[in-house]
């Protein structure tokens, strides 16, 4: 007797793979604004093969009857995932995250950065079909020039009460949750940090504890502002 196939079916989002139901799939994809029912349907036609393909009829149902979910629902289910939950709190933006978790800004600190960056020196009189040609496939130098550039770089650590998630959650303190803005493309990244550890009590703090040195330990504030002085 021919023993039967077990499938597991995963779903990717923004590159990172979920292993969820057609449901939490949807509930997640509900919070992007440019996926829409007919990208749904292509996302989830994967292979065309029976016992791999969700029946249209059932994807069709899940996007009409799932519900967005919720700030605190996706910290429970993907509390142990630290990349799916980053990816699902990115997707539902940080404005609507944090105000549905009711959170309050523990800390909030800014760090004027200079950098040198390269800028086209007019870039509207440029033609690249014409500056870069078979004979000569790199563009010319002096096209170019070199600024500096001064921007601020702001850091903020978020607190969530613990409280929100019932006393049932196993949770023994409250979440700290640190919100990097990348100044170049403006988009937020988010960092759970240790509310227990004394240097993650302020953002700056918080930002050096991510990051480890070549002995294992972790970046103090003091070093990491050095580094940034010295950029």
């Amino acid at each position: 007797m021919p023993i039967p196939k077990k499938v597991t079916k995963s779903f990717y989002i923004k590159g990172v793979r979920f292993e969820i139901s057609l449901d939490e799939y949807v509930s997640i994809r509900k919070h992007q604004r440019d996926f829409s029912m007919e990208e749904h349907l292509f996302q989830t036609r994967a292979l065309e093969m029976p016992e791999f393909t969700t029946p249209e009829p059932d994807i069709i149902k899940a996007w009409e009857t799932v519900d967005p979910i919720s700030a605190i629902q996706a910290l429970k289910k993907f509390s142990s995932n630290a990349q799916q939950l980053m990816t699902v709190l990115s997707i539902m933006g940080p404005e609507a995250t944090f105000k549905a978790l009711k959170s309050k800004v523990k800390d909030q600190q800014t760090i004027t950065k200079t950098q040198k960056r390269t800028f086209l020196k007019s870039d509207s009189s440029i033609d690249f079909t014409t500056t870069k040609k078979e004979s000569s496939p790199s563009v010319a130098s002096d096209l170019f020039e070199t600024k500096e550039v001064t921007y601020n770089d702001t850091y903020t650590l978020h607190e969530v009460d613990k409280e929100q998630f019932g006393k049932d959650s196993g949770l023994e303190n409250p979440i700290y949750v640190l919100q990097v803005e990348c100044p170049s493309t403006h988009n937020h990244y988010f960092i759970f940090v240790d509310s227990e550890e004394p240097q993650c009590q302020d953002a700056i703090g918080a930002v050096a504890w991510t990051m480890v040195k070549d002995d294992g330990s972790c970046l103090s504030k003091e070093e990491y502002m050095e580094l940034q002085a010295e950029a």
